[in-house]
């Protein structure tokens, strides 16, 4: 890993320039201590920028098995008959351990299969408040449910308050894991 984060870095990896201001009006360079500071101020996107252009491949791949499956059992509970996304992940991390033509490809699947499972929990979640959302619009659009329109919209709103909570703390905890896969390989010497 890298000893520390400057323009230079930023701009090898074509870093948006919103990002480049946000680092350039910070104090930290450390990449830890930067990562750090951007979760602190809930820039958990910039954050997953970052930690994944300071890991070597193999911390890219557990990385994505950790965050794959962080989200699987939403999948699961609505697809239980569906083990692909599970033995995708399984894949990718024996690729890790025997980098075969036929690990390869599993982990390439891994990537598609993480992805559709986590596209799909979002979908599922997005549609539930879809509902929520419609249930309060039909109710502020008759008159004689006003009130019933306002309790219906305050609980969309909160649905919606700690359905974000969630996503973030999720995020977090991915992120933290990411930290840990960089601190192991700098303790260690190697790269993960």
């Amino acid at each position: 890993m890298i000893k520390r984060i400057d323009n230079r870095w930023l701009k090898k990896w074509n870093a948006c320039s919103e990002g480049v201001d946000w680092f350039n009006a910070q104090k930290e360079r450390e990449p830890i201590a930067v990562l750090k500071a951007l979760m602190a101020v809930n820039k958990l996107d910039d954050a997953n920028w970052v930690i994944v252009r300071l890991m070597s491949r193999e911390q890219r791949i557990r990385y994505a098995c950790y965050a794959a499956k962080q989200v699987l059992h939403s999948f699961e509970e609505k697809y239980p008959d569906d083990k692909r996304p599970r033995e995708a992940i399984n894949a990718a991390l024996r690729c890790i351990k025997n980098n075969t033509p036929e690990n390869k490809s599993a982990a390439r699947s891994a990537a598609r299969s993480a992805a559709w499972s986590a596209e799909s929990a979002v979908e599922s979640a997005a549609a539930a408040a879809w509902s929520a959302e419609s249930a309060a619009s039909a109710a502020w659009s008759a008159e004689s449910a006003a009130s019933a329109a306002w309790s219906a919209e305050s609980a969309v709103e909160s649905a919606a308050s700690a359905a974000w909570s969630a996503v973030a703390a999720a995020q977090i905890k991915i992120l933290r894991y990411g930290i840990r896969l960089l601190r192991t390989a700098t303790a260690g010497g190697g790269r993960g």
